[in-house]
């Protein structure tokens, strides 16, 4: 009985484990935004739970708590520090920018 129980056990550890979805939201644009939606939305490890280009548009969404990150997309080429802090106002969730307008290095 116990050699079954071991070895039920290691055959259950040896099975890959059941990813959860990243569950992702985006606001904002910038070039190839679209592309890039697109992507997320095929890709079998994400949930593009949904997205609008003005943060206020997103609040209803972004309060939810359930989100693993927001991607915020610029054409600015300086941070958009007003919508970022927008956005803190109705998420935690970590935020990553995208910008297609960047300055020279």
């Amino acid at each position: 009985m116990l050699d079954e129980t071991i070895q039920t056990k290691t055959q259950t550890e040896a099975r890959p484990s059941t990813r959860e979805r990243a569950r992702i939201y985006v606001t904002g644009d910038c070039d190839g935004l679209p592309d890039l939606r697109e992507a997320l939305s095929n890709h079998p490890e994400v949930e593009l739970v949904g997205s609008a280009n003005q943060v206020a548009e997103a609040a209803p969404t972004l309060t939810g708590g359930h989100l693993q990150v927001v991607l915020h997309a610029t054409r600015s080429s300086a941070l958009p520090v007003n919508e970022i802090a927008a956005l803190r106002e109705h998420t935690r969730a970590p935020i990553v920018l995208l910008a297609s307008n960047g300055s020279p290095a």
